[in-house]
């Protein structure tokens, strides 16, 4: 956009001026300029009297005009409710569909429509048994499916009606209501060049958004890819969500392009698998009730407003359009952009934590990998959740979020947070403050010692396993049987949770009490990778770890036990008693010759 500007010598605070001024403009950059000026004015909806001059001077050379319809905007699904059911049903369905309309019919007929606001209030009048006709104003405005926003915005702002019925063909195909309306008017254009972060994968993007729109459907990319794109990072994962239906575009772009395709209906999602090995989610646009505090959601299907506005954080709540028409269209209600650059965390409702009580990990997680803190509000609803002390998750739940805790880069950093913010209270039951304290040192020394032991090529395994037998540690064996669900849903940790402590110990009392490298190896030779960060973390200046990983369990002994029969050791235990001395004297430095002499005075003797 700015090239193009500078080729005209436009600039973007006068362009309507200085496109009325042009004397001469390709019918292509007329096509781009009439889009900065849609983009400028909100959709025309604050435009000037120049804007639209400028507007119609591009339009008269040849820029095609594309302006949404309430066919763009519309939500599915329509959740509807009869008009004699009683208003303590509806307020329950309310909550269910975690939906803010019900559109109200009477037989074949729409007769109304009822906010949830209406319906929390007339319970709040004890009229819970009266039947929903008590409260019901009348018809909803309908729309064609080809009416512009700017005659939406004209036809709800002259209603009371909290939501307008979308018709195409003398069929209701969804719904407009005043937040659609707003949220399309403070729609964003992406940055320049915002789709190179996603490198090849881009062409499949596009061929799923064209799907979609042949399949009557729009497609999003949403969430956390979202925000890692806006940080110009790569994301590593991309998530697709489809308002309309998610089965009829991934059978198309499965029949269409080959690939494997697997349906699942029961969740309204799909996985296709690209012809060359992308593996491509999709999910309908749903939205979350929580039936109790910390319980898994129950899902139903929904609009892209509601599936956004059901995450976590508000850098998590954009979602970019990939469809034809609305290419690079950016979804940021709650302004996560801005809280991007303000490196914030911010949360959108009171309940998000005691709906989710993971969440509070996945802050310390956010605010780790992009050094980001809670804004205000959101550390005031942390601290009034932790001084509940009440923790209402599943242990195994729990873990899973512990688990990509110590998965990101800088895990300690997390665990930092979450002890500064007073929270591993919740999940270190037993432990007082200066143990938990000791425990947050801890674990960042583990960490620092697996970097160095890293750095120097000494270990390949990620500091994962480490940080949770340091965790593991910190507990006492009754302590650590209570919690060891924490680490059951992978494979081989709930071993090292159990028995890791004790034989980290066991090493770390051998070394203490060692006075030779043959000690030292001896101590360390069952010793597994996991388990160095974690000694040197309990004893950073004790030399053994790091001659053991450069040097010590290298260092083999040539002698066999074929060798030790020939030289007359009786077979049996000894041939094992005669191969450890030999091998302890090679640890101490011992020749070939002396290691035989050691080992055969074993027997001998």
């Amino acid at each position: 956009m700015h090239r193009l500007l500078e080729k005209y010598d436009f600039t973007q605070s006068s362009l309507a001026m200085d496109i009325l001024q042009c004397q001469t403009i390709s019918p292509e950059d007329a096509s781009q300029f009439w889009k900065i000026l849609f983009e400028q004015t909100s959709w025309f909806t604050d435009a000037t009297p120049v804007d639209h001059r400028a507007a119609a001077k591009c339009l008269e050379i040849g820029a095609p005009p594309e302006i949404p319809t309430a066919r763009d905007l519309c939500l599915t699904p329509v959740h509807s409710i009869g008009y004699n059911s009683k208003i303590k049903h509806v307020s329950d369905q309310i909550q269910l569909l975690n939906t803010d309309l019900l559109f109200v019919f009477h037989g074949s007929s729409w007769v109304g429509v009822v906010s949830s606001d209406e319906v929390a209030r007339a319970m709040r009048h004890n009229l819970g048994e009266q039947p929903l006709s008590l409260i019901t104003m009348g018809p909803p405005p309908i729309v064609a499916a080809n009416e512009t926003i700017i005659s939406l915005q004209k036809r709800i702002a002259n209603s009371t009606a909290h939501g307008m019925l979308v018709i195409e063909d003398n069929k209701s195909i969804g719904y407009i209501d005043r937040k659609t309306v707003l949220g399309a008017t403070l729609s964003k254009k992406m940055m320049e060049n915002w789709e190179a972060s996603l490198g090849s994968i881009i062409s499949w993007i596009k061929t799923i958004g064209k799907a979609a729109a042949q399949s009557n459907s729009k497609a999003y990319i949403v969430g956390g890819c979202v925000r890692d794109i806006m940080l110009g990072r790569q994301p590593k994962d991309i998530d697709f969500l489809i308002a309309g239906d998610t089965a009829k575009t991934a059978k198309k772009l499965h029949d269409e392009n080959g690939g494997s395709l697997h349906l699942e209906a029961m969740f309204g999602a799909a996985h296709w698998t690209t012809p060359d090995g992308h593996v491509i989610d999709m999910t309908t646009a749903r939205t979350e009730f929580y039936d109790s505090p910390g319980a898994l959601p129950a899902v139903a299907p929904s609009h892209l407003l509601a599936d956004i506005t059901r995450r976590d954080f508000t850098i998590n709540m954009m979602a970019i359009d990939v469809t034809p028409k609305g290419w690079g269209r950016l979804i940021d209600l709650y302004d996560g952009t801005a809280d991007l650059k303000a490196k914030k965390l911010r949360v959108v409702h009171g309940l998000n934590f005691i709906d989710d009580p993971t969440r509070i990990i996945r802050a310390a997680r956010y605010c780790s990998r992009f050094g980001f803190s809670l804004d205000t509000g959101t550390m005031k609803l942390l601290e009034q959740f932790i001084r509940r002390n009440q923790l209402d998750i599943t242990i195994q739940r729990l873990g899973k979020e512990l688990h990509r805790l110590f998965q990101e880069d800088y895990p300690h950093l997390g665990w930092q947070h979450l002890e500064e913010w007073n929270a591993t209270k919740l999940f270190c039951l037993g432990m007082d403050k200066r143990s938990r304290e000791k425990l947050q040192e801890t674990m960042q020394k583990t960490f620092e010692s697996h970097q160095m032991l890293q750095t120097k090529n000494l270990i390949t395994e990620p500091v994962t396993t480490s940080l949770w037998v340091t965790l593991a540690m910190a507990f006492t064996p009754s302590q650590r049987k209570t919690w060891q669900k924490l680490a059951t849903a992978y494979s081989g940790l709930q071993k090292r949770w159990t028995h890791g402590p004790a034989s980290i110990n066991s090493i770390h009392n051998s070394l203490m009490s060692s006075q030779t490298k043959g000690d030292w190896g001896r101590a360390l030779q069952k010793s597994e990778p996991y388990m160095w960060p974690c000694l040197l973390a309990i004893h950073p200046q004790h030399p053994a770890i790091l001659w053991w990983t450069t040097t010590g369990k290298a260092q083999k002994t040539q002698i066999d036990g074929k060798a030790l029969i020939a030289m007359g050791c009786p077979k049996g235990p000894r041939i094992g008693e005669a191969l450890s001395a030999a091998q302890y004297a090679k640890w101490n430095g011992a020749s070939h010759q002396e290691q035989l002499k050691i080992a055969s005075r074993l027997w001998n003797n």
